[in-house]
């Protein structure tokens, strides 16, 4: 299956495979959603990836986009984390991959856009990538991502009604042109929360040790 999944693989990523042998502790956040929601969009963003051809592409299977945050402190001291985003494609036809794409996932990022969608339309990935995860209310993100010029008032974020079960989690409503800084704080977070709760069970020295060896 994750030869499958490998093959299936879009090749336009940033930093695309694995770190070789590398023992760091590494972090890896599914984005999923419904079609045309601008995972890949918020996954280049994340990356600082740029992708100069900004016609709409279809991901096939799922991209992977590696990258360091230097930005996570943790009990007073700046940590290095190698972060995995997994930008994964919204089309069925990959249902048989989904389990790879879930393995060792630590976080998911549930994103929608407001103009083409409603919060049921979130429901099927909370139920295949957080519920099946078992993922807990620190390891979810919901984005309402705008995309293109921003025409979307508050009222209409407002207006977008998430279903009971997905209501917990943190919410955020932006536009990649104009809310770049407050999507980066969003996702340090998000890292932050993460990374805390693996510290907590393995302790801050030994979490520095598989980090700068």
């Amino acid at each position: 299956l994750l030869l499958l999944l490998l093959l299936l693989m879009d090749r336009r990523m940033s930093s695309i495979l694995p770190l070789g042998n590398s023992t760091r502790p590494r972090t890896k956040i599914a984005v999923v959603g419904p079609h045309m929601a601008g995972k890949t969009a918020l996954s280049n963003f994340l990356g600082d990836y740029m992708d100069s051809n900004t016609e709409y592409r279809p991901t096939k299977g799922v991209r992977i986009i590696e990258f360091d945050s230097n930005d996570v402190e943790i009990e007073g001291q700046k940590i290095l984390i190698d972060v995995e985003v997994w930008d994964c494609s919204s089309s069925e036809k990959y249902r048989d991959c989904w389990d790879a794409m879930r393995f060792g996932v630590e976080g998911v990022i549930l994103v929608a856009d407001p103009n083409r969608h409603s919060g049921e339309d979130l429901l099927m990935w909370y139920e295949e990538f957080v519920i099946k995860m078992e993922l807990e209310k620190h390891q979810v993100l919901i984005v309402l991502l705008e995309q293109g010029e921003k025409k979307t008032n508050d009222g209409a974020y407002a207006d977008f009604k998430l279903p009971s079960k997905v209501s917990a989690f943190h919410l955020m409503a932006c536009n990649l042109d104009h809310d770049g800084d407050g999507i980066r704080t969003e996702f340090v977070a998000f890292l932050i929360g993460i990374v805390e709760e693996i510290v907590k069970e393995n302790g801050l020295e030994e979490y520095n040790r598989k980090a700068y060896g």
